[in-house]
């Protein structure tokens, strides 16, 4: 293993605090190196199953072309090279089911985690997002509320932020 600056990526604020990647001392199958870390995660592709990937691999775009896969899909149309940053250099986050990543202002939009009910209910902006939402899908009033009370593990809530002008976006989901 050797120690090396992690990678960031621009549309997931924080995927090694999220548990997306973890220390492992196997040698990665894109760059057959054993950089320290590993990815906990899904790439889609009819070409390998589970395969080790390090996180450099991933944000440079190698592991997606290696295997001719993707880690995510893009909710709307954007810019090309944006798209293929989510869906080729952008790990995936842990979800119940399969989510497509939110876009605003002709972007993808940055994640930022899974807040539980008194985490959104300390962020104004967030528990207004998330509120939107469940209204987009019929829950209103002391239905919503009740739901954003069980927010946690299951039901959860997926937040995102706008990169260009910081509105905050809520996707939510249950097992």
């Amino acid at each position: 293993m050797i120690d090396e600056v992690l990678p960031t990526f621009r549309y997931y604020a924080d995927p090694f605090g999220e548990g997306r990647f973890e220390r492992s001392a196997t040698a990665c199958e894109v760059c057959g190196r054993g950089r320290g870390w590993a990815f906990v995660g899904v790439l889609y592709s009819a070409k390998v199953n589970d395969p080790v990937i390090c996180p450099w691999c991933i944000a440079d775009g190698t592991a997606a072309e290696k295997w001719n896969g993707s880690f995510n899909e893009t909710a709307e149309a954007i810019a090309e090279e944006r798209d293929q940053e989510i869906r080729e250099c952008t790990p995936n986050m842990q979800t119940w089911q399969d989510l497509q990543w939110p876009c605003h202002c002709d972007d993808a939009c940055c994640y930022l985690g899974q807040p539980d009910a008194a985490e959104l209910r300390a962020k104004p902006n967030a528990l207004e997002a998330l509120l939107a939402r469940l209204a987009e899908d019929g829950h209103t009033g002391d239905g919503a509320e009740r739901i954003v009370d069980a927010m946690g593990y299951s039901p959860t809530t997926y937040l995102f932020r706008c990169l260009h002008c910081g509105k905050q976006i809520a996707e939510w989901d249950a097992d």
